[in-house]
């Protein structure tokens, strides 16, 4: 309503003269606004551990995760984030499709024990060492240390971030 665009059409045509700049930036202000709000309800709520995020492949959970992290630490919270990409099994495990290319979008994709155990660990406070996934190589290696402090808010995403057989594992 605000950038006047209605259709697809009127999309193309502030594009053509010149307004698409003008569209991506206002387009930006107001999911900064959006997620600050988000920020703030979550704030609100001291028994909040963990954030989930979910979506398709590509559809920007990860710039959104980090994006709303920002957006906690301006409400004064200590946010971590934990990409469940890391926790792809070993490409030599990974599922394939009828068409036997890999499937990384099935839950099978993921080393769930381990994922659990180490969400498990971590809303105990633990310190557990979080895998990185290199996609070239199609393998795990040990990444980064991660501990949650009192306070500290766990933003878990993943195209399963949602998923049953995951939010099963927090309480």
């Amino acid at each position: 309503e605000v950038l006047g665009l209605r259709t697809m059409d009127s999309l193309h045509k502030k594009v053509a003269d010149g307004k698409g700049l003008d569209v991506v930036l206002i387009s930006e202000a107001f999911h900064a606004r959006n997620l600050g709000k988000i920020a703030e309800d979550i704030s609100s709520r001291p028994k909040v551990k963990v954030v989930a995020i979910s979506g398709p492949s590509g559809s920007g959970k990860t710039t959104l995760s980090e994006r709303l992290k920002i957006q906690l630490q301006v409400c004064g919270k200590n946010p971590v984030t934990l990409a469940m990409d890391n926790y792809f099994v070993d490409r030599e495990h990974t599922p394939r499709d009828e068409e036997g290319n890999y499937d990384f979008e099935v839950l099978e994709a993921l080393e769930l024990e381990l994922l659990e155990d180490h969400l498990r660990r971590l809303l105990a406070g633990e310190v557990v060492r979080i895998p990185q996934f290199d996609f070239i190589e199609g393998r795990k290696s040990p990444g980064k240390n991660l501990q949650l402090k009192s306070g500290d808010i766990l933003i878990m995403e993943g195209i399963h971030g949602l998923n049953d057989r995951i939010t099963d594992a927090i309480p």
